[in-house]
């Protein structure tokens, strides 16, 4: 599917597009988290600028409110980063114990052959 034929969504009154991902790994937690960033100093932006002359003492503010935005982010970064750390291991202690689990099925069978064909054996005799 070609760039210009994907569904796209619409953002904010200015209708600006954007193509919707194609899968989950096309849009990952680290853009998304750029992205709230993005929208976050933006909107304190156009506050600012909407009312005018500000104060230092509300520029300070809405620095704070900015920076507190920032950490917040990169706690949820980090926090991200750490669950999907431990996702990563779970899967791979699940795909450990399916190899085990594979391996002793097919040494059961083995051994099952084993007693069918001495069964066999013996009741030939």
């Amino acid at each position: 599917m070609d760039q210009h034929s994907r569904p796209r969504r619409v953002l904010g009154h200015r209708h600006a597009e954007y193509p919707l991902p194609e899968s989950d790994q096309d849009f990952s937690h680290t853009e998304e988290l750029h992205m709230k960033k993005q929208l976050a100093l933006a909107v304190m932006l156009t506050a600012g600028a909407l009312t005018g002359c500000a104060t230092t003492s509300e520029l300070d503010e809405i620095r704070a409110l900015a920076e507190q935005a920032n950490a917040n982010a990169d706690s949820a970064l980090q926090t991200a980063n750490a669950a999907k750390s431990t996702a990563d291991q779970a899967l791979s202690t699940a795909n450990a114990a399916s190899a085990k689990a594979d391996s002793a099925e097919a040494t059961a069978n083995q051994v099952n052959e084993k007693v069918d064909r001495m069964f066999k054996k013996s009741m030939m005799k």
